[in-house]
């Protein structure tokens, strides 16, 4: 699970949509502060255009269940950086949902 978990993470670093999509389940759930989704389709739709400005992508922590994975990591953009909690379940070895547990908008260092 690890390693579909850092792939996914890893697609949106190197803009590979594709390698993204078919990590994701169809009727995944994504559910953030701001959004709702219930279609990968749609989720990637939506948000795909931030795959561009991520610069760099720092892992703080994981946690792994039987099909759960708990993420931090710190997400570097050209207008600063954010340190994002994310809570994912797995089905049929997919991500089946992504629930943002926490945005935070770090200052520059």
């Amino acid at each position: 699970m690890r390693e579909r978990v850092r792939n996914y993470y890893q697609a949106w670093v190197d803009s590979d949509r594709a390698a993204a999509r078919a990590l994701l389940a169809p009727d995944l759930t994504f559910e953030s502060p701001s959004d709702l989704f219930h279609s990968a389709e749609v989720f990637l739709d939506c948000c795909w255009q931030y795959a561009d400005s991520i610069h760099a992508m720092e892992w703080e922590y994981e946690v792994y269940g039987d099909d759960e994975a708990m993420v931090s990591y710190r997400a570097e953009f050209p207008v600063g950086a954010h340190r994002v909690v994310e809570h994912l379940r797995f089905r049929d070895n997919q991500i089946a949902s992504i629930h943002v547990l926490a945005i935070h908008d770090l200052k520059r260092s």
